[in-house]
């Protein structure tokens, strides 16, 4: 039997007559699902009882014989005796004491920056920034330049930037995609451009400080991004 309290609310749920059999020879165990309407709340507590009935005797004895009163044996056939082992559990689950994990994703509106022009000198000071604040950079990866159909003195770039953050020994990964377009006039090199970045972090949360630290990231990444010039 598994209650579930929520405040003043109880929930009872009773399974009986089930064999435990899943696992193997050695080990076997049965596993049981409890699916929820409404989200799960810190504040629940589940309470439950196991009851399993093992064959055989916990202590190993395995021949009884019964006499009667004068001494004389009894016949096992007029007698059968069945030998278990009964066996009681009571447990008590606080949610407010267990880590539940449950992903986190922040994907904010992109950050624009009419002025910036999308280069290797704008993605190497933005990698070198990055590892400074000792965020980890996996990869960094270029998409060839396209002219735009638009304008023929005007370049089209795209920039692939993913890696690693660590809260202690909680990784938190972010994606950056930096798009933008490079203006030429009459010279070799970009007079102007116009940047775009796309943040994306995601991680797995065990607690409320976690979750709120996902986020302090990801305003740190755009304070990073907002200070390239």
């Amino acid at each position: 039997m598994l209650r579930v309290k929520q405040s003043t609310e109880n929930l009872n749920l009773v399974w009986n007559n089930i064999e435990i059999n899943q696992g193997n020879d050695d080990i076997s165990y049965r596993t049981f699902f409890v699916l929820f309407m409404k989200p799960v709340q810190e504040k629940m507590e589940f309470n439950g009882r196991l009851k399993v009935r093992l064959e055989g005797a916990l202590s190993g004895l395995d021949h009884i014989q019964l006499f009667y009163p004068w001494g004389k044996k009894r016949p096992e056939s007029e007698t059968p005796i069945d030998r278990y082992t009964d066996v009681i559990i009571d447990f008590k689950l606080a949610l407010q004491q267990a880590f539940i994990r449950k992903p986190c994703t922040i994907a904010p509106l992109p950050i624009e920056n009419e002025h910036l022009i999308p280069n290797h000198k704008t993605i190497i000071s933005l990698v070198n920034e990055l590892i400074n604040d000792n965020i980890y950079v996996q990869r960094v990866i270029e998409n060839p330049a396209t002219t735009s159909m638009a304008h023929a003195q005007t370049l089209n770039r795209f920039w692939d930037i993913a890696g690693r953050y660590y809260y202690g020994v909680y990784p938190i990964d972010f994606h950056l995609l930096v798009t933008g377009k490079e203006m030429y006039t009459v010279e070799d090199r970009p007079t102007t451009g116009q940047c775009t970045f796309e943040i994306k972090v995601h991680a797995t949360v065990t607690d409320t400080d976690l979750e709120n630290e996902v986020k302090a990231f990801e305003k740190k990444l755009e304070k990073l991004i907002n200070q390239l010039a």
